[in-house]
């Protein structure tokens, strides 16, 4: 009599599961991927923790893959493909980022889904390759990795805090080290111009050029000036953020969207 009761119970219960949204983060999945073999056990410690951070802190999942060869795909489907068909994501809507290096096409890619499209833009994607240019032209897969998740996390967090999206004009990662960059040896610059200034005691300016010329010494026979040609050169100006829309997505091979973004090192 109680079986009688409890089977449509369990079935209506099970119906209901069902309707849920489910996450899909399988924390048994390898979450860095190192087909070439040549990272060591330390280096992929390492960023495996630096993983398992972004997802804590960005409720994100965050995959790295290092591979020989594209293998005849391009590497935007080739990083699509191994997010979707390794099974990576957060929530129902798999959010994460891939980031993948084929070694031998000397390629790097960075693939984005579900919240990741909307917090990473197209233009913060290239911020993110910029820090990891660096290390890829040196062949030091573990610190461009380790770079690039933690760009992707300053892009994210900026958006987290209502900052919006990175622009040309107002990048706080970008815009501190140009400051350090040019504005340190130009205070450098300026003292040891201000020093030597005044040790000049017995510079005096002059007003007229005829206080440097030799009398005599100079007589101008002729002048012609030709105007040959004149070549303008326009160069398209790229365009800025939009501001918070999120970066542009496509489909991938097994329908699902994904934004990023990559390139050649």
């Amino acid at each position: 009599m109680k079986l009688k009761f409890i089977l449509p119970f369990a079935v209506l219960l099970s119906a209901l599961l069902m309707l849920l949204p489910t996450s899909a983060y399988d924390s048994s999945l390898p979450r860095v991927v190192d087909k070439t073999r040549t990272l060591s056990e330390y280096e992929i410690g390492v960023l495996n923790d630096m993983s398992e951070d972004f997802r804590r802190e960005y409720s994100m999942d965050c995959v790295i893959m290092l591979i020989s060869s594209l293998g005849g795909k391009s590497a935007m489907a080739y990083a699509d493909d191994a997010y979707d068909e390794g099974g990576y994501g957060m929530g129902s809507d798999n959010s994460g980022i891939l980031i993948l290096i084929s070694v031998g096409d000397r390629e790097v890619y960075i693939s984005t889904c579900g919240k990741a499209i909307e917090k990473i833009d197209d233009y913060e994607i290239e911020l993110i390759l910029d820090d990891m240019m660096g290390s890829l032209s040196k062949s030091e897969w573990a610190d461009a990795f380790s770079h690039g998740i933690f760009a992707a996390g300053e892009m994210i967090e900026r958006q987290n805090s209502g900052g919006g999206s990175v622009s040309r004009d107002d990048s706080s990662s970008t815009g501190n080290r140009l400051l350090i960059t040019f504005l340190a040896p130009a205070v450098i610059a300026g003292i040891s111009v201000g020093v030597m200034y005044y040790m000049m005691n017995n510079a005096r300016g002059k007003y007229s050029a005829a206080d440097y010329a030799v009398r005599g010494s100079f007589a101008l026979t002729g002048a012609l000036d030709i105007f040959l040609s004149r070549h303008v050169s326009k160069t398209p100006r790229a365009s800025e953020s939009s501001g918070g829309g999120g970066g542009s997505s496509h489909t991938s091979s097994g329908g699902v969207s994904h934004g990023g973004g990559g390139r050649s090192f």
